[in-house]
């Protein structure tokens, strides 16, 4: 809902000398924050703690606010709703709510039954528990008050209306249902053409983020233009903080292609601040802290430090940004950290350490015992901290309390810890924990199972912060590392691909995803992208000369160096030639360079047999092969039960096209007839899932009539193409 985003106030106070002491005060009305300077003949202690003692007064009528809530949840207890409505609509209650959240507040009065409330103050406690829900952004209990609303509303009352509106696809989109959400707000669009700008910025808004919820190919690129447009409404409506929150919503989705993409939307952004009080001051003060903690997590230090300084300058000595100024200094002493600058690190944390005295700060001095746990570990200690930040409910103190206590336990098993961080883990989503907050506790549980060696779950959890913050190379660099100790080539092969057009095609990526073809299967890939690596490497480093061996290894296998140049990007159509082309290199692939895998010498006698299920090793290879090959233009589906038997491999590609792709081992045990038996399955199948091409691909062990194909043109209206791979464990000269 539209509201007008802050408000201003001056105040005068007399000094001891006479002298005038004028102080500057906004408030941002979305969150109830506020933000002033001071100004004085002469900038001395006593005015600053004049000044201070001002805020700290105004600050603590927020206080009231959960007071307030404990009397109305008491009326409600007693069944006196109409008193319960009465003090919610009191003047107490609305200058309360003015400096606190709300929340309080507000889970009390949905406890308020506003059906005993009098018809005198029943349409304005209706007014109010929806505004409140607008406020504390929680619309789902309230869907039912909404609607009610909406239907006692005046024809000319155009504005409200939207906005209620607007509401119930909120509340659609919390209850689970984000398509009804979205059928709602363009029904709205479309319908209306009076909306407000502000309130079109709103809708488009919230459209943004419920198509990232929808699992569609263009949910990503829709999210991206509802963005745009909201920032363009937003704009237009004179709402420029709302126009900067959203273009930092934008920014993080930009990441995901591109972090350059999301760097210069950074800079859009502190284009459209300005410096017209204490409330734009620290507008700009947060998107310069944003882009630094953006800029740390992609490992571009130096500029983190530079935009963490920037942040800290611009809010010192502006009142009610203290907690944001220590933060803001924090990350610069990290960053001067990272670049060896010793003497800023060592500044900006005497800095943090004299402002966190200085203001009491009981969030800052918590951290402060939290690193003290972590450094020297103390059961009792942990006990109370967590008992502490249980106590106050703050989420983010409660996940920092109960990781450290994980961390730090010794006596805790692998086992233990992981249980410990997925329940922490799925109580603190319940709780609709700030995914930031959580990264560390998902860090955890991905860290657990990699020491448990189950690397492929620990590549689920690295995705999880990767999905959250593509910025984050540390998640980046170990889910590769997950996947390829759980040998998944194609797969890392996808992933190095985002990262390479992420962060752009530097020598160690481009390496890592030659290296993940190469496992792959992919040699001719391969050998392309390894030879990028070394033009892009230095002669004398590493990275050049193990690609160089690499490359050559691919070169032995078979591998070629294709004329096209290296393109990242999954292709948009794929046609049936192509997918030829492709299960024929890889047959080539596994003959030459994966053979003896298959085979294990007989003990007792001379030759060799098969390995226990080749089939399925050979599947686990070609599903491998094809990742890596199509990227995300490909779709895999293994093991259907499809009629009386069960599909090896269904592949739908980009474009839509599907075949069919059954695997079978021929000699050595396995007879010509049983091989030949893929035919009729594949025939099988093709009538039950209605697609009409086909590969039997064999891994020929014979050795008599190695190569011959085994299943002849019966002229059909179904197309089967065989690929026999060679096999053979002994190959006579």
């Amino acid at each position: 809902m539209s509201e007008t985003p802050e408000t201003s106030e001056k105040y005068a106070e007399e000094v001891a000398d006479g002298r005038k002491l004028e102080i500057s005060i906004q408030m941002d009305t979305r969150s109830g924050r506020f933000f002033g300077r001071h100004d004085a003949v002469e900038d001395n202690e006593l005015s600053r703690d004049i000044a201070a003692n001002v805020f700290k007064s105004i600050g603590s009528i927020g206080q009231n606010e959960a007071r307030l809530a404990e009397e109305l949840q008491a009326k409600c207890d007693a069944y006196d709703h109409e008193e319960a409505a009465r003090l919610a609509l009191s003047d107490e209650a609305h200058v309360a709510l003015m400096f606190a959240e709300g929340r309080n507040l507000f889970h009390a009065a949905l406890n308020v039954d506003h059906t005993r409330v009098s018809e005198e103050h029943r349409e304005e406690f209706l007014k109010f528990i929806v505004g409140l829900a607008s406020k504390v952004g929680i619309f789902a209990p309230v869907y039912q008050q909404t609607k009610e609303l909406l239907a006692s509303l005046e024809d000319h009352d155009n504005d409200f209306k939207h906005s209620l509106t607007n509401m119930l696809g909120l509340a659609e989109a919390e209850r689970g249902a984000p398509e009804a959400a979205l059928r709602i707000w363009q029904n709205l669009l479309s319908e209306h053409d009076g909306i407000r700008p502000g309130e079109r910025g709103w809708i488009y808004r919230n459209m943004g983020f419920v198509y990232l919820q929808i699992d569609h190919p263009r949910s990503q690129k829709r999210a991206v233009e509802c963005f745009q447009q909201a920032i363009d409404a937003f704009l237009e409506a004179g709402d420029k903080n709302g126009a900067i929150d959203t273009s930092e919503k934008l920014a993080k989705l930009l990441a995901k292609s591109s972090a350059g993409e999301a760097f210069d939307q950074f800079d859009r952004m502190l284009e459209l601040c300005s410096n017209h009080g204490a409330l734009d001051e620290e507008i700009t003060a947060t998107v310069h802290y944003a882009k630094a903690k953006r800029l740390l997590d992609a490992g571009r230090h130096h500029e983190c430090q530079s935009s963490a300084l920037e942040a800290a300058r611009i809010r010192r000595g502006l009142h009610g940004a203290e907690e944001g100024l220590i933060s803001s200094l924090h990350l610069a002493a990290i960053a001067a950290n990272f670049c060896g600058d010793d003497e800023t690190k060592e500044k900006c944390v005497d800095e943090a350490a004299e402002l966190e005295r200085m203001t009491g700060s009981r969030h800052f001095a918590f951290g402060r015992r939290i690193t003290s746990l972590m450094e020297s570990f103390d059961r009792s200690e942990a006990d109370a901290l967590i008992g502490e930040a249980r106590e106050s409910g703050d989420t983010e103190l409660i996940a920092a309390s109960e990781t450290a206590a994980v961390l730090g336990d010794s006596k805790l098993s692998n086992v233990d810890k992981l249980a410990r961080f997925e329940a922490l883990h799925t109580e603190l989503e319940k709780l609709r924990t700030k995914t930031e907050t959580l990264k560390p506790i998902r860090m955890g549980v991905a860290v657990c199972f990699k020491e448990l060696d189950d690397f492929e779950n620990a590549a689920r959890w690295f995705r999880k912060i990767l999905d959250d913050n593509p910025l984050d190379v540390q998640a980046a660099t170990s889910l590769v590392d997950a996947l390829w100790k759980a040998d998944q080539w194609g797969d890392a092969a996808t992933e190095l691909a985002e990262q390479i057009a992420r962060f752009g095609e530097q020598p160690g990526y481009v390496f890592a995803y030659g290296r993940s073809l190469f496992e792959a299967g992919d040699l001719s890939g391969a050998v392309q992208a390894l030879t990028k690596s070394m033009k892009l490497a230095s002669t004398e480093s590493d990275i050049h000369q193990t690609a160089t061996e690499l490359r050559e290894r691919a070169l032995q296998l078979g591998g070629v160096m294709p004329s096209k140049p290296i393109d990242l990007s999954p292709p948009s159509h794929v046609t049936l030639e192509q997918v030829d082309a492709a299960l024929r290199e890889f047959g080539n692939f596994v003959s030459s360079a994966k053979r003896m895998e298959f085979w294990r010498r007989k003990k007792k006698e001379k030759g060799h047999n098969w390995v226990q299920n080749p089939e399925r090793f050979g599947q686990t290879l070609l599903h491998t092969f094809l990742k890596a090959r199509f990227l995300h233009s490909v779709q895999i589906f293994e093991e259907l039960n499809v009629g009386a038997g069960r599909l090896d491999v269904l592949a739908q590609f980009a474009g839509g096209l599907r075949v069919i792709i059954e695997l079978k081992i021929c000699g050595g045990g396995y007879s010509t007839t049983y091989a030949q038996s893929g035919d009729q399955q594949i025939q099988h199948y093709m009538e039950n899932e209605g697609v009409h091409i086909g590969f039997l691909m064999t891994f020929d062990g014979r050795i008599r009539k190695k190569g011959e194909l085994l299943v002849a043109n019966t002229g059909s209206h179904h197309t089967i193409r065989e690929v026999l791979i060679d096999m053979r464990s002994t190959v006579k000269s």
